[in-house]
């Protein structure tokens, strides 16, 4: 009799922790499936691999920033270039924080973005393109002398009015051929296009230095939106492979930004990235981007200048070039 009672005590006892451990092994299927991996990252999103600032009196309002589009140097120094008295620019080469060397440069007044170059043969240069109606001005000063070495105004192919984006970087036989975006106005829709819906794409003109940028070594529609240009900064830097790509950032208002990477080696028809960056939409419409090696690795350097400082935030992009 107490044999009896006993095991049925068992056997409810053990029917209880049954149902006990058969809705902890639900439970636990449910946490799974709504959280496979646990508290993870959002694998399409950039963060920040370090930060840094810059200081000095001479950052200010008008200073550009950019660095070799080669993408050589293991970590690519950065050129800061600021408006300096009569008219003038002055560069100054930057490793890390620290500035090592400082030029006078003889450029062309303009709007545009003074930029580090190589130019023809293994001179390293700097150039501000300056995008108008039709053309592009370019001014090229030597960053060794500071004394000017080119003036040009380069005719691009599209309507009169289209918003250009333009820089010097090497493509064919000579470091300096223009790389410029044209990107297609709203009115200038054909009717087949306004009857679709279809946007035309941005075309990109690579025109060769050789000849006096004069004629296009390459032409090709980039796939990506065009409705605004204004959304967008572009970069010609060698990110993978041994011919320089474009790197795409988009920094819409009220929207995530994100960086895109345009195949060289593909004709710009492949994409090599897609990310979004872990960044407020806000910095990113005011920030400055350049991109850069960081011990061997291509990287996009996010810059916010102030008045006396800025703030430098370090996106990897990839592995590191072939050749590098």
């Amino acid at each position: 009799m107490l044999s009896s009672v006993a095991t049925s005590v068992r056997e409810r006892a053990g029917a209880r922790w049954a149902l006990v451990a058969a809705g902890v092994l639900v439970l636990g299927a449910i946490a799974l499936a709504a959280y496979p991996y646990g508290e993870t990252k959002d694998p399409n999103e950039l963060s920040a691999s370090r930060t840094y600032e810059l200081r000095g009196a001479w950052l200010r309002a008008g200073a550009t920033f950019s660095a070799d589009p080669a993408l050589q140097a293991r970590s690519s120094p950065l050129l800061v270039v600021t408006p300096a008295a009569a008219g003038s620019s002055e560069a100054r080469v930057l490793v890390g924080a620290r500035v090592r060397a400082t030029q006078r440069l003889s450029l062309r007044a303009g709007a545009g973005a003074a930029a580090l170059t190589r130019w023809d043969g293994d001179a390293v240069a700097v150039a501000r393109v300056t995008p108008s109606a039709r053309s592009v001005a370019v001014s090229v000063a030597s960053l060794d002398s500071g004394r000017r070495l080119a003036d040009a105004d380069v005719a691009v192919p599209g309507p009169r009015g289209a918003a250009v984006d333009a820089q010097l970087a090497p493509w064919g036989g000579r470091p300096d051929d223009l790389f410029a975006v044209v990107w297609p106005r709203r009115n200038d829709l054909r009717p087949g296009q306004r009857a679709t819906g279809v946007q035309p794409l941005p075309r990109l003109e690579v025109l060769r230095a050789d000849e006096g940028w004069r004629r296009p070594a390459l032409t090709a529609g980039l796939p990506v939106p065009s409705e605004a240009p204004a959304d967008w900064t572009i970069l010609v830097a060698r990110v993978s492979g041994s011919l320089p790509d474009l790197v795409l950032v988009r920094h819409s208002a009220g929207r995530q930004p994100e960086v895109h990477v345009l195949s060289g080696e593909s004709g710009f028809r492949q994409f090599m990235l897609h990310q979004r960056l872990d960044l407020p939409a806000a910095d990113a419409r005011r920030a400055a981007y350049v991109a850069v090696l960081e011990a061997g690795r291509p990287a996009l350097q996010v810059i916010e200048p102030a008045a006396g400082h800025a703030s430098v935030r370090v996106f990897p992009l990839g592995a590191a070039p072939s050749g590098t």
